[in-house]
């Protein structure tokens, strides 16, 4: 899997930056149902306080002609356009990852709004060798007698500010900041997630992170998220809540086990 081909600039550098002091960048995905309101999202990403050093969006070949004209005329204003393999929602992180192994990648989805402090607040609560996920909002896993998740339905939802903890769950529409080296050596194999979590790339990334020994933490008070009118008609959400999220979890338990922070957990409580 490569990262195939960018069109477009990258944001110029700053000559300082603040608060962190690797490369950041802001990466995301869409396909055809979203592209009517996709311009917004990007709008609101674009007019960040904290300017990140490149914004990329990430389509499959096939879709790339049908994005609208204002879109791509953000390739002016620098915004990059990825051309990548249809990885579906994974295209978000995958190819950004694999074109910058050392960066900090802020993921962020493409139907909703960010408000112009969204990124510096995440930037702002990383700690450089650190080893957590930072997040906007989570969910936070329930553990059975084994050590093993509940199902999705029992989980706590939208948690408030807490962690780093293992138990948190970072769900994507808030923003998620992925420090470099902090997920398991498959987590870019197209070949393991499509198999074990083709619509549930959250705990894709979750348990990636859980083996790799990374902590999660929900940063600042507890939001809902803004959403463009009619853009939740069609999504994975309702997938994965009505059960491909339990699905997953069963996959990734056969396939890895169960991460050692989990049965850590377990172990601490008996």
């Amino acid at each position: 899997m490569s990262a195939r081909q960018t069109l477009g600039r990258a944001l110029p550098r700053r000559r300082q930056r603040t608060g962190h002091t690797l490369p950041l960048i802001v990466s995301l995905t869409s396909h055809p149902p979203r592209f009517p309101t996709l311009l917004h999202t990007l709008h609101s990403l674009l007019q960040q306080r904290l300017r990140p050093d490149a914004l990329e969006l990430c389509v499959a070949e096939h879709e790339g002609s049908a994005l609208p004209r204002a879109v791509l005329a953000l390739r002016n204003d620098g915004l990059i356009l990825r051309i990548a393999d249809d990885l579906k929602s994974y295209k978000k992180y995958v190819p950004a990852r694999a074109a910058w192994p050392d960066a900090l990648i802020v993921t962020a989805d493409d139907d909703a709004y960010y408000r112009p402090t969204w990124l510096a607040e995440l930037v702002a609560a990383w700690t450089p060798h650190a080893r957590t996920v930072l997040c906007h909002r989570a969910h936070r896993l329930v553990l059975d007698a084994t050590g093993a998740p509940l199902p999705y339905a029992h989980w706590v939802r939208q948690i408030p500010d807490i962690g780093p903890d293992p138990l948190i769950f970072p769900t994507g529409v808030g923003g998620v900041l992925y420090p470099p080296g902090l997920h398991h050596a498959d987590v870019l194999k197209p070949e393991r997630f499509t198999a074990l979590c083709p619509t549930s790339d959250d705990i894709w990334f979750y348990w990636m992170g859980m083996l790799a020994g990374a902590s999660f933490r929900k940063i600042g008070p507890s939001r809902d998220s803004v959403f463009w009118s009619r853009s939740q008609r069609r999504g994975l959400w309702r997938h994965n809540v009505a059960g491909g999220n339990d699905g997953a979890v069963a996959a990734m338990l056969s396939a890895y086990g169960l991460p050692a922070a989990l049965a850590a957990r377990t172990a601490a409580a008996i």
